[in-house]
């Protein structure tokens, strides 16, 4: 049921039309786009060690099924309102409920295997077949929601909202699948108090610091990341400016994440071998913020791929050039 979980938490409707859904259905600017983004990052970050408490002291399932329940229904309540208000404060639920499945969900996996005596080659295969399975999904959940969104069964920006609440129900459904799961755990995990589990989380981060190797892993990571999420922003506007039909996003989506997929397998063990070593599942979560901040900041300046089809107006960056 871990490969279940793993599937129905990736079936992300919206990914391949997360740009029109910002600029079109909540008529925010790039800037404010960004902004929201950078909320979440933030509050994500700062989240990681104190939900880390909940998978340390009351176990991985109770982590990740908490963390479904409400990262589902973030995404639920996305795709309902228009209210600025509410969507910023949904925006800090939605970091919480992230921050409960990050990390958790590797560290079930790893500390499973360790329990049934397999060796770190085979955990890396797990962890392998799971992420091979949340791409599948992707693979098939980008180029349906943007079909759905493009083929009018629905009004466009209300197409726009209901890929995020299937979504969101897919994410809350997978909060079932984990329940089924078993999860080893040790009695000294089970019997530790809040305060030994937060410097457990504390302890943990300051590992990765300390450890040349992870230092230099995470930064590499950060650094790829940060082009990635570049890509993941802006090769909508771009394929929208180029007069795409908005049904091609979710292809291209799909033919990336096929790409990353062939990288994963290539490079698995490797990875998995330094996320053993750390013995804590957040850091690369703190990585992957840090990448997000940085790009949300930079994204202040005007986007370079101003569409028409996008927006009522062009940015004065690129109005020169329109």
């Amino acid at each position: 049921m871990i490969y279940a979980f793993s599937f129905l938490k990736s079936l992300q409707f919206f990914g391949a039309v997360t740009v029109p859904f910002y600029l079109q259905r909540m008529g925010f600017t790039y800037t404010q786009m960004f902004l929201m983004e950078l909320l979440f990052s933030v509050a994500l970050f700062l989240f990681e060690v104190p939900t880390g408490v909940v998978a340390d002291k009351f176990g991985r399932k109770t982590s990740l099924f908490l963390g479904s329940v409400l990262f589902g229904a973030s995404f639920v309540i996305i795709g309902i309102t228009r209210s600025l208000t509410l969507f910023i404060l949904n925006q800090i639920l939605s970091s919480f409920g992230m921050s409960l499945i990050s990390g958790a969900d590797r560290a079930l996996i790893y500390e499973n295997a360790k329990y049934k005596g397999k060796t770190d080659t085979e955990a890396a295969a797990i962890a392998g077949r799971y992420d091979a399975f949340a791409t599948a999904a992707m693979l098939i959940a980008f180029p349906a929601g943007s079909w759905f969104v493009s083929c009018g069964i629905q009004p466009y920006t209300t197409a726009l909202g209901t890929v995020f609440i299937a979504t969101g129900i897919c994410i809350m459904l997978s909060g079932i699948a984990i329940l089924f799961v078993k999860e080893a755990r040790q009695k000294s995990e089970q019997n530790q108090t809040v305060t030994s589990a937060f410097k457990h989380g504390v302890e943990g981060v300051k590992y990765v610091f300390s450890n040349n190797k992870l230092r230099q892993y995470s930064l590499n990571y950060a650094i790829v990341s940060g082009l990635t999420f570049l890509m993941f922003w802006f090769y909508q506007p771009l394929l929208a400016d180029n007069n795409v039909s908005i049904t091609w996003n979710g292809v291209i989506a799909a033919l990336f994440n096929a790409g990353g997929m062939l990288l994963l397998f290539a490079t698995r063990n490797s990875h998995f071998n330094n996320w053993n070593k750390a013995r804590s599942p957040h850091h690369l979560a703190h990585t992957r913020n840090t990448s997000n901040v940085l790009l949300s900041f930079s994204s202040r300046t005007h986007c370079p791929y101003y569409s028409p089809q996008y927006s009522s107006s062009p940015c004065s960056a690129c109005s020169a050039h329109h």
